[in-house]
């Protein structure tokens, strides 16, 4: 991740509400001399988020260089 962005919207007694952004740069290469800037690829997301009495769960959407996209749901503490 290049950089990213979070802003508490509110803070209930039983959760906290969430708003935030990422901007993405980056590839896999074969070998360390084909590593460049030019070849990078650029992506974003958008979510919101809560901290509930289950865990974090959080709604994301992302987009990528080609036009790729994504959607995310996480519910819960991972297990890891």
């Amino acid at each position: 991740m290049l950089a990213g962005y979070i802003h508490k919207l509110s803070k209930s007694r039983f959760f906290s509400t969430y708003v935030g952004a990422t901007l993405e740069l980056g590839n896999t290469w074969q070998d360390t001399s084909e590593i460049d800037f030019d070849n990078t690829l650029t992506a974003g997301s958008m979510f919101l988020g809560a901290d509930t009495p289950i865990g974090p769960v959080y709604l994301a959407i992302g987009a990528a260089e080609g036009g790729e996209k994504s959607l995310y749901l996480f519910v819960g503490s991972p297990w890891f």
